[in-house]
């Protein structure tokens, strides 16, 4: 007797929950904590102090080596601590984080853009690409959060 092949296991897809409210905004929390580890590669090092006001789209972290990315101000805020807090990641352990204390009243919006025409980005040489991917910070969305600079080098 022969089997038909299936690929894949069938789950019951439980979206009845999900699918019942629109989509809202998050509210703004009282304080946003980023970890300096957003990736596989090296940690990003601060460049902002505790105390500093730090505008959306700032850059708050250096990435450090090949394998790491920059990381920028998500909101207006004030830096309130830069410590070890507990970070997702299998071993459980913290992780270095910088911690944000929104701006009062503030919001969440646009990402920050900088947009550039495709005639523009047709003259660009593919390292020039490159180099504004690792500056924006840009990482893959597949779990190991890779840096897209690396990525497509």
């Amino acid at each position: 007797m022969t089997y038909p092949m299936k690929a894949g296991l069938p789950l019951v897809g439980y979206r009845a929950i999900s699918t019942q409210l629109p989509v809202e905004r998050a509210p703004i929390p009282d304080e946003l904590i980023l970890p300096l580890t957003q990736h596989i590669g090296a940690p990003s090092r601060p460049v902002v102090e505790i105390g500093d006001h730090v505008e959306k789209g700032q850059l708050i972290a250096r990435a450090q080596g090949f394998v790491s990315a920059n990381l920028h101000a998500p909101i207006n805020a004030t830096v309130k601590a830069i410590e070890l807090r507990p970070v997702p990641h299998p071993s459980g352990l913290d992780g270095e984080c910088i911690i944000l204390k929104p701006d009062e009243g503030a919001s969440w919006s646009s990402p920050v853009s900088k947009s550039i025409s495709q005639a523009d980005i047709k003259k660009c040489e593919p390292q020039d690409i490159r180099q504004k991917i690792r500056n924006a910070g840009i990482v893959g969305m597949g779990g190991a959060t890779f840096p897209t600079s690396v990525k497509i080098k």
